[in-house]
């Protein structure tokens, strides 16, 4: 029955295929599009956002690159990879959101120099031919590639010195162009694929799919050690939250904020349905050694909850952080396990301090300091024990 499916696919699939091809001679202008098509790499492309925003090619031989951008570029083709797909967005909108410089050029500048970016790197990795003429242009695009992600551009300096190279011209152009009236708007090449936190995402919906069991399905739908892996991976890409490598100066992109609370909701309901979980497998065991390694397991949750509620944008002032940090020291003490408990109070204490200058614990989460890390056992005040 599949076979036949198959076959039927298949012949369905062929018919529109050869339903492109002309029947007739084609024309001059058929020649020359279908020449602009063959000139064309043949590549797919990928763009992966998670705690940082990647760029992957995949030729049809199977070579393959991957590259992490630097922030100005991450920002903007970011920016248009979370857009609808194949929607136009008008120039004026996004030099507004991206707060891009209002000098001449300047947008045609950033664009330039992310597709550059892009070509100099498929040309270092065999992807693409070298091109014919090197020397001055090379050298500049050589020096875009290697951008400091976090370096301060002057584009109105810079945009007189880069001429863009026009769409049709382009080895590979990410963003497409469309004029009506005085209006002009822009978009990802609907070539390009887009994904956006994809373990996270497909983990977030497994969570959902078993929370609306009863109970007692729970654990046939998604057992506790895949609930452990799948927390693990979660936490990995993840990292401090969306795009938060291209923006630890502190300061999140306006146009970002929605997208950042957006996934970092999804991980804490992970992290709180995995911990609740947790807990109540935590009654059905039998020895210490059993309810030693589960403790230690909540502690853990409790922790990355509160390291994902702080982030770059701190979650309802803070309270639900400390209360899951406080806990977290709790577990962590019952275990014996100082040093975990230490290390992560830390890390805590460097989110907080990024986002509110001189912080300091509220007294419930003094008073878990001061039982489960403080040396001599006696309290102190001070945020870093």
């Amino acid at each position: 029955m599949l076979r036949k499916q198959e076959q039927a696919t298949e012949e369905r699939t062929q018919a529109i295929a050869s339903a492109l091809a002309p029947a007739d001679a084609p024309s001059e202008e058929q020649e020359e599009q279908s020449l602009e098509r063959e000139a064309q790499p043949a590549l797919s492309m990928l763009v992966s956002i998670t705690h940082c925003l990647s760029f992957s090619l995949l030729g049809p031989d199977g070579k393959r690159m991957t590259m992490v951008l630097p922030t100005r570029s991450a920002s903007l083709l970011s920016f248009f990879a979370t857009r609808e797909r194949g929607i136009w967005i008008a120039k004026d909108e996004a030099i507004d959101q991206l707060e891009i410089s209002e000098a001449e050029n300047a947008f045609a500048m950033q664009r330039h120099r992310t597709n550059m970016q892009i070509i100099g790197r498929a040309r270092k990795e065999g992807l693409l031919p070298p091109p014919e003429h090197q020397g001055e242009a090379e050298e500049r695009q050589e020096s875009e590639q290697t951008e400091a992600p976090d370096e301060d551009e002057t584009d109105a300096e810079d945009s007189a010195t880069i001429e863009e190279a026009p769409p049709d011209q382009a080895e590979i152009n990410l963003f497409e162009n469309q004029i009506e009236g005085q209006i002009s708007s822009w978009r990802l090449t609907p070539r390009c694929n887009v994904e956006i936190f994809p373990f996270l995402t497909a983990f977030y919906r497994k969570v959902v799919e078993a929370q609306a069991l009863p109970l007692s399905d729970q654990t046939a739908s998604l057992d506790l050690e895949q609930l452990r892996l799948g927390c693990h991976r979660v936490m990995e890409e993840y990292g401090e939250g969306f795009l938060s490598d291209h923006m630890k100066k502190g300061y999140i992109w306006p146009w970002a904020l929605p997208l950042y609370r957006h996934y970092r909701d999804q991980c804490l309901s992970i992290l709180a349905y995995a911990n609740q979980r947790e807990r109540a497998y935590l009654e059905t065991c039998q020895t210490d050694r059993e309810k030693s390694e589960v403790i230690e397991q909540i502690a853990q949750l409790y922790g990355w909850q509160a390291l994902v509620g702080t982030g770059l944008d701190l979650k309802g002032r803070g309270g639900a952080s400390e209360h899951d940090m406080a806990r977290c020291l709790f577990y962590y003490g019952k275990v014996k396990q100082k040093s975990a408990a230490r290390a992560i109070y830390r890390r805590y204490c460097a989110l907080r301090a990024r986002i509110e200058g001189y912080w300091e614990p509220g007294e419930a989460l003094q008073r878990r300091i001061d039982e489960v890390l403080a040396s001599s056992g006696k309290g102190s005040r001070s945020r870093k024990p």
